[in-house]
């Protein structure tokens, strides 16, 4: 379900608007042109027509607003950022360019993850990802009761590599190396089994 907008004539107007009364915190205009000339060319209007189908008018809390969305990725692309979540710690701590995407504050940003599902709507996977694939643990099918320990999953393996450092301990000696230390303690510590 879309919140209602408004157009990108209305946007323009607004940008106009604070163009005129330029605030001296927002920095120098001059670096500001390539940024101000590409949301005073955008024509988002015409993107938000096929976008429309890819939201349902009845279901679902209301998203944000595409237009909103796609101007800041424009001006990331403009901008020349390496990577989304880079662009939007920019927009959060620049005033300006939070107003150059139609955000008034830049608290009003939404998450990086809105701007993830945003672009998982526009290009959409061929088959779903359900999530996290998970194998279970094992618990459940082998019926263990409350306390009682899962079987070893590789029996024995204690036991062959104590036989491999036992027979490791009884070969001839060769050159000293940082792993016999090692390789001493083991076999002094493990038991035969």
């Amino acid at each position: 379900m879309l919140r209602p907008s408004g157009s990108d004539a209305d946007f323009r107007q607004a940008l106009k608007q604070d163009l005129a009364a330029w605030n001296p915190a927002w920095g120098d205009r001059a670096a500001w042109e390539k940024e101000i000339s590409w949301s005073l060319t955008a024509d988002i209007d015409r993107l938000l027509e096929p976008i429309q189908a890819l939201y349902s008018a009845t279901r679902g809390r209301p998203a944000f607003d595409p237009a909103q969305l796609l101007r800041a990725i424009g001006l990331l692309t403009v901008r020349e950022t390496a990577s989304l979540v880079d662009g939007f710690k920019e927009i959060r701590q620049i005033p300006w360019l939070a107003r150059l995407c139609g955000w008034i504050r830049p608290e009003d940003l939404p998450a990086i993850g809105t701007v993830y599902a945003f672009l998982r709507r526009l290009y959409p996977e061929k088959t779903r990802r359900m999530g996290a694939w998970r194998l279970p643990s094992g618990r459940r099918r082998l019926h263990l009761k409350t306390g009682q320990k899962m079987p070893p999953r590789h029996p024995g393996a204690v036991a062959r590599v104590a036989r491999r450092v036992a027979r490791e301990a009884q070969r001839p000696s060769r050159l000293p190396s940082p792993s016999d230390c090692w390789d001493e303690l083991l076999a002094r510590t493990t038991v035969e089994s």
